[in-house]
C-alpha cells in the first residue's frame, strides 16, 4: 500500500482558508499527471486484439485518473486558484518519484509486464484491501 506523506496530510488539515489548500491541491494535480502517462504506455504497449481483459482494465483505470485530474483542477478553481498544467513545474518526469512522497514510489514508462503490473498495484492499493 502506498502511503501519502505525513506532512502533505498535515498541511491539509492544518487549512483554515481555501486559499491554504492551492498547493496541496496543485501537488494532487501533478499525482494524477504522473500517473495517466503510466497506464497509457502499458495499455498502448499491448498488442491490438490481444489481452483484452488487460486493455480493458487499464483503460477503466487511466479514465479514473483523468477524471481524478479534473476534478482536482475543478476544486481548485472553485477555491481560486489556478490549476497549473502547461508549466514546467507540472510536467511529469520520468523515471521519477510520485509527488507527496507517496510511499517511495519510483515509476517508470514501460511497456505493460509483470513488474509494471505490480507498480500499478502499488499505486491503486486500498486502505483496506
Amino acid at each position: 500500500m502506498i502511503e501519502i506523506d505525513q506532512a502533505a496530510v498535515d498541511t491539509v488539515r492544518a487549512a483554515r482558508q481555501p486559499s491554504d489548500l492551492h498547493s496541496s491541491l496543485q501537488t494532487a494535480l501533478l499525482l494524477e499527471h504522473y500517473t495517466i502517462p503510466l497506464y497509457l504506455t502499458a495499455l498502448y504497449s499491448l498488442v491490438p486484439g490481444a489481452n483484452q481483459d488487460a486493455a480493458s482494465a487499464i483503460t477503466d483505470i487511466m479514465r479514473e485518473e483523468m477524471m481524478h485530474f479534473a476534478i482536482v483542477a475543478n476544486v481548485l478553481n472553485a477555491l481560486g486558484g489556478h490549476p497549473l498544467i502547461d508549466h514546467k513545474d507540472a510536467v511529469p518526469v520520468y523515471p521519477g518519484d510520485l509527488p507527496m512522497s507517496i510511499g517511495g514510489q519510483r515509476v517508470e514508462l514501460k511497456q505493460m509486464s509483470i513488474d509494471q503490473c505490480h507498480v500499478f498495484m502499488a499505486i491503486e492499493e486500498p486502505d483496506d484491501p
